[in-house]
């Protein structure tokens, strides 16, 4: 088995394998002649149509785009251990692609409450892992044993890529290693409604109010550093913007100035003619917009790997709210912390404080509501998107600021997990 290298190896695949149909028909459906179509599946010639116009034409449902695009990222990203992906709603079959030069591989994930921890033998064109359902503004974060690659995308697989491993997410999964009082019950309950798989949860979601009235009022959140070698793990990182690997990732993705500049309008509220990612990319100036990093990490789905932008800073409480299309981490800065000095985000907080200054990473990012920071006059901070080198992560540790607010998050939870097991 020949790895997947081109788009075209792609579409020769769904074309055979998955819809069983000679080129005279694709070819008709993408209205191209066969000998374009040809060119495409032997890598002669770039495809010059839109992926989304053929996931459309060839009945990809999402997935047959997410591959096209994603094929490349090996010559476009450099190998890391640490992936992650925040997925927007509405709850939606996901999965993984994930890569390496190694052989086998340890394959270590979190999602909401459950772990998913293999070893892989890994096929030519590596493993994907699957699931069933999404949950909404809940990090996927994939740790690898050695630098590889994680894709993610979205839709049914219809079938298993030839020379790939597969595997069911939550067919293999195991409680959450997240640790916190909030956490811990949640966890518990969710497993409980698990093994007797309860289609249909009760309205009172299975926690106790008063219990959750104990934690949410009696708040102190995590006081200790994370210990070595326990979950979460230290993001990789990056310390300076590489011009050049942006244009690198554009080349692999098989996306052309124009295309890229395009994809920008229609995705973000960044805009750059294509002259201007050509400066960009070359290194000549600074672009008028300082958000033009994000904003093209975003378009060619780098989750964070190649961005690193600030978006506001401060003295004292203050807040920062992030552009509604960034879904990769965020970072935050923070100096001077006291006691009382915490994190707040939508209807979760989260306590930060000692010396030195904390570098914080958190892979969770809800953009409809700003990230505030609530502490005294002398607290300096600062506000970020992107992935900084030798931050530590604080996924863990935040807790509901009411009883309401615990009983919606675990509602949402057991409702995405238990259609997500239907599905399968």
């Amino acid at each position: 088995m020949v790895p997947w290298e081109s788009p075209g190896d792609i579409v020769r695949w769904w074309r055979t394998d998955v819809l069983g149909l000679p080129q005279q028909q694709v070819a008709e459906r993408l209205s191209v002649g066969s000998t374009a179509l040809s060119n495409w599946e032997h890598g002669t010639r770039d495809i010059s149509i839109d992926f989304d116009q053929i996931d459309q034409a060839l009945d990809g449902g999402g997935a047959l785009a997410d591959l096209l695009s994603l094929v490349g990222t090996p010559r476009g990203l450099d190998p890391c251990r640490i992936w992650s992906k925040v997925f927007p709603g509405p709850s939606r079959p996901i999965w993984a692609w994930i890569r390496s030069p190694e052989p086998t591989l340890r394959v270590e994930a979190e999602w909401g409450v459950f772990r998913f921890d293999s070893t892989v033998e890994m096929g030519p064109n590596g493993l994907f892992v699957t699931a069933g359902a999404s949950l909404e503004g809940s990090p996927v974060v994939f740790q690898l044993s050695a630098p590889g690659w994680v894709d993610f995308g979205l839709g049914e697989l219809p079938a298993v890529p030839p020379g790939a491993a597969t595997v069911d997410a939550l067919a293999n999964s195991q409680p959450s290693s997240a640790t916190g009082v909030f956490m811990e019950l949640f966890t518990a309950d969710i497993t409980q409604r698990l093994k007797r798989y309860e289609a249909d949860p009760p309205a009172s979601h299975g926690l106790d109010p008063n219990v959750l009235r104990t934690v949410v009022s009696g708040f102190a959140g995590p006081r200790d550093e994370p210990t070595p070698g326990l979950w979460p793990p230290l993001p990789d990182g990056i310390e300076t913007v590489n011009r050049q690997g942006f244009a690198r990732l554009r080349q692999a993705r098989s996306l052309s100035l124009a295309q890229a500049a395009d994809r920008l309008a229609a995705e973000t509220d960044v805009s750059a003619s294509k002259d201007t990612l050509r400066r960009f990319e070359n290194d000549q100036g600074e672009p008028h917009d300082r958000m033009l990093p994000a904003a093209l990490d975003h378009v060619l789905r780098a989750e964070g790997h190649l961005a690193l932008s600030e978006i506001r800073s401060g003295l004292g409480t203050g807040a920062a709210r992030f552009p509604s299309w960034w879904r990769a981490p965020v970072w935050v800065s923070i100096d001077g912390a006291d006691e009382e000095t915490e994190l707040q985000w939508g209807v979760w907080r989260r306590r930060v404080e000692g010396d030195p200054p904390h570098l914080l990473v958190c892979h969770h990012c809800d953009p409809s509501v700003p990230l505030r920071i609530v502490g005294g006059p002398d607290v300096r901070w600062t506000i970020g998107v992107g992935r900084p080198r030798g931050a530590t992560p604080i996924n863990h540790g935040w807790i509901p600021m009411s009883v309401d607010a615990a009983q919606r998050a675990l509602s949402e939870a057991q409702y995405a997990v238990l259609d997500a097991l239907r599905r399968t």
